[in-house]
């Protein structure tokens, strides 16, 4: 069962031995309080591993149940103690998307670290141009263009919530949240709501048991290659669908609702006199446009079109990896809705991250991309159509309906009047 993670970055300095029981017991209240906060989620601790000290840090978050990533270059050597930690720890590998010209810059693989999490921790040895201060500047400034950062107004900066503790500070779970610091026009409130839907979004992944629906299968099938990516994708779609599906229903109920409604008033005038008619059809006519409105402004709706716009990335996600692009489609995504769907850029950001290293396939992507979207696109195009004739029919037929009764009811009133008369 796949579920979104939530990636705390750790980037710790070297202290001494009388400052990291200070250290093991921060990390240890930290993701215990994630963990609250987010019960249906998986805490992840992604790290470089450059240090004892962050490979301390990382068994304790290890043993208080977090899952542990070690962040290293694909091409790069890995010495003989992390391999250890690894194997001991069973930690997955995530490898960083980077050039071989990058991975010789000492500060590209922290601030390609620093782009793909949730939160920053960064243990200080109080040195101001130290590792974990660099971190904290790039997490909180945004990272430099000359290391892959993106900035100008069409691009969202790789900014978001960070903790920077020094040498021995303290955490306790009373001050946790107003320790974390975020960039300007952010504060912790805002930040909540994004963490409850991507706790809503893990809860919903659960709850489907593996079970996605076969046109979810369809779009993208699994591919042993980048499993992950591609399971993902079938499940948040099958949700997506799901609650379209939902949404359509009620839709549907109220406008069956709405139109007995008015054949019954119909009916009742007919038969009750002194029935005040005008009143009653103000009445269900605003019932029904209140039906409609809480439906749109129900949880479900906007549901669907989270989890649309999250499936849709993860399908670019893994065609631009298959094309042999390297970039990041969280890079280009959704620049302008950051308070309310900032939780979709930051998941597909981790998808990035575990996205395996392959060798293009243009062949590929023709085939099973490009092709497959036109034809959904004309597939689309035509059943929009059909629903299009569809509606415009029945809004007729329904007029004819309304006419006929009307004609109807005129006819009888009119024979009972001259039947009245003639007696």
């Amino acid at each position: 069962m796949n579920k979104i993670p939530f990636v705390v970055a750790l980037v710790a300095d070297p202290v001494d031995q009388l400052y990291a029981q200070a250290s093991d017991s921060a990390i240890q209240i930290l993701t215990e309080r994630i963990a609250y906060m987010l019960p249906d989620t998986q805490v992840v601790l992604l790290s470089l591993l450059n240090n004892h000290h962050e490979v301390a840090l990382a068994k304790v978050a290890w043993r208080g149940g977090a899952q542990v990533w070690h962040l290293s270059a694909a091409d790069a050597d890995t010495p003989v103690w992390m391999e250890f930690v690894s194997k001991q720890l069973d930690l997955p590998l995530a490898f960083a998307a980077a050039s071989g010209e990058d991975l010789g810059r000492e500060e590209f693989p922290l601030a390609w670290l620093v782009a793909h999490c949730h939160l920053l921790l960064a243990v200080s040895n109080v040195a101001d141009g130290s590792r974990a201060h660099t971190a904290h500047q790039f997490r909180a400034h945004s990272i430099p263009p000359e290391l892959g950062g993106k900035r100008g107004v069409f691009f969202a900066a790789e900014t978001g919530a960070s903790l920077l503790l020094r040498a021995g500070e303290a955490l306790d779970l009373a001050t946790v949240e107003r320790k974390i610091e975020f960039p300007a026009g952010r504060c912790f409130e805002s930040w909540v709501p994004q963490l409850r839907e991507l706790n809503r979004a893990n809860k919903g992944l659960a709850q489907l048991d593996g079970k996605v629906c076969a046109r979810s299968m369809w779009d993208m099938p699994l591919d042993p290659t980048d499993l992950k990516t591609t399971q993902t994708f079938q499940q948040i779609d099958t949700l997506s669908r799901r609650h379209q599906t939902m949404v359509t229903i009620l839709h549907s109920l109220i406008l069956t609702t709405g139109l007995g409604a008015v054949l019954l008033l119909q009916w009742m005038g007919d038969h009750i006199r002194t029935l005040p008619l005008a009143d009653l059809y103000a009445i269900a006519f605003m019932l029904i446009g209140t039906g409609h409105i809480w439906v749109r402004k129900w949880e479900s709706n906007d549901q669907y079109a989270d989890y649309r716009a999250l499936a849709e990335g993860l399908r670019v996600q893994y065609y631009w990896r298959k094309a042999g692009i390297r970039d990041a489609p969280a890079e280009y995504f959704l620049h302008k809705h950051q308070q309310r769907l900032g939780w979709v850029r930051d998941a597909l950001k981790l998808f990035h991250l575990a996205s395996p290293a392959s060798q293009p396939d243009q062949k590929f992507c023709m085939d099973f991309w490009v092709k497959k979207q036109a034809d959904y696109h004309r597939g689309s195009a035509r059943r929009n159509g059909l629903r299009s004739i569809y509606l415009s029919r029945t809004v007729w037929a329904l007029y004819s309906i309304s006419l006929l009764f009307t004609f109807v009811s005129f006819f009888l009133q009119m024979t009972s009047v001259r039947s009245g008369g003639l007696g």
